[in-house]
């Protein structure tokens, strides 16, 4: 070490070893930050991937349940359909076991017999049928005889005027009749009214099938008497209650 005076200044000339002296010490404690940081770092993508672990299987055990959630769903959709397709078969088979009962009618005669026209007031089954106030229809037809007057009574609201009467296939009966139930019948009970018609109807009415289908020509003059026979009761008559969602 050699000692110099400078215009008052003293000079220390220090050798180029002794002023490296710090040099090590400070790349030691540079790699020792640089080592803490990489292994925050490590620990740090090691919790993130355990959670992201955790996230995919809580994620494939909510799609396991939500699956099986789906299966129990479809398995009661399809119960509960095989009901109502049980309830709609049964109630037709009550309607065909009502059918085929002969039932007397409320006027003396009988509602599903072979004669032609009453002799004493030259009116046909179905003219008298209409002709019912609403609870003796409700306790004395059964159901398929009351669709059958339900329709006869109002058929001007649902038919098309054709050259040989009023005209009515078995489709827009199935719609006047779902309006009026709230539930499309089935293609039978369709059937069904149409036979009560051509029988209670007799001369009045002719059921017809033309290129496999069937259809209802109603004579203008019965339909306007089935109408003035019609018991109003509330005032108002069944097309009025059904005719706008047909």
């Amino acid at each position: 070490m050699n000692i110099r005076s400078l215009s008052g200044l003293v000079l220390i000339d220090c050798p180029s070893e002794s002023r490296g002296f710090a040099q090590p010490a400070m790349t030691a404690t540079a790699d020792a930050t640089d080592s803490s940081t990489v292994e925050a770092l490590a620990q740090t993508v090691e919790e993130l991937q355990e959670t992201v672990n955790e996230q995919a299987e809580r994620i494939e055990q909510q799609a396991e349940k939500i699956e099986q959630l789906e299966t129990e769903i479809d398995v009661q959709s399809s119960n509960v359909g095989g009901c109502h397709s049980r309830v709609s078969d049964l109630t037709e088979r009550v309607d065909d076991l009502e059918d085929s009962h002969t039932q007397p009618d409320p006027m003396g005669t009988t509602a599903g017999d072979g004669g032609g026209t009453d002799a004493q007031n030259g009116q046909t089954p179905l003219e008298r049928i209409c002709g019912l106030p609403e609870h003796i229809v409700d306790r004395e037809l059964t159901a398929n005889q009351k669709r059958a007057r339900f329709l006869a009574k109002d058929v001007r609201d649902y038919a098309e005027k054709v050259p040989a009467g009023l005209f009515m296939d078995s489709q827009t009966i199935t719609k006047v009749i779902a309006a009026a139930e709230g539930k499309k019948p089935h293609t039978q009970t369709v059937a069904r009214v149409m036979d009560f018609l051509d029988d209670l109807g007799k001369d009045d009415i002719k059921v017809k099938k033309r290129q496999g289908k069937k259809f209802v020509v109603v004579d203008p003059e019965a339909a306007d008497r089935y109408h003035s026979r019609c018991d109003r009761g509330d005032g108002k008559t069944p097309s009025e209650r059904v005719i706008g969602t047909v």
